[in-house]
């Protein structure tokens, strides 16, 4: 299928997330936002997931990830992250929002930080 732009807006849709991506091969823009009941499910799933490799979107048009929902750091949460920041090769700008009730946030930065990037481009935006 030919997207340039997909928001994904649903917990229930984490655990096809390597699928989604291998259906969409032209993707430039991915926004991930999520049903406030369900946020701390939403990533806890991911734990679940295999991503055994990165799909054409990532090697070859992925330009811009917006997780809209909060994050606070939990293993899945930082699994994905890893996996966009390490395969997207032209990734330019990954949006993060931090969950403002975790005490955590300059350990998750930092964290986040240290992760290796395939993109030298690729600006990470903790709002």
């Amino acid at each position: 299928m030919v997207f340039s732009s997909l928001t994904i807006n649903g917990c229930s849709y984490s655990k096809w997330l390597p699928t989604i991506l291998e259906s969409f091969r032209n993707l430039k823009s991915l926004s991930w936002g999520c049903d406030d009941s369900f946020e701390e499910l939403h990533f806890d799933w991911m734990n679940q997931i295999s991503f055994s490799s990165a799909p054409e979107c990532l090697l070859s048009s992925l330009e811009s990830v917006d997780f809209k929902v909060p994050l606070s750091g939990l293993a899945g949460e930082m699994k994905v992250l890893r996996y966009f920041l390490e395969n997207s090769a032209l990734l330019k700008k990954l949006t993060i929002r931090f969950r403002c009730d975790c005490s955590t946030k300059d350990e998750f930065v930092k964290e986040v930080l240290r992760i290796p990037r395939a993109s030298t481009e690729c600006e990470v935006v903790i709002l």
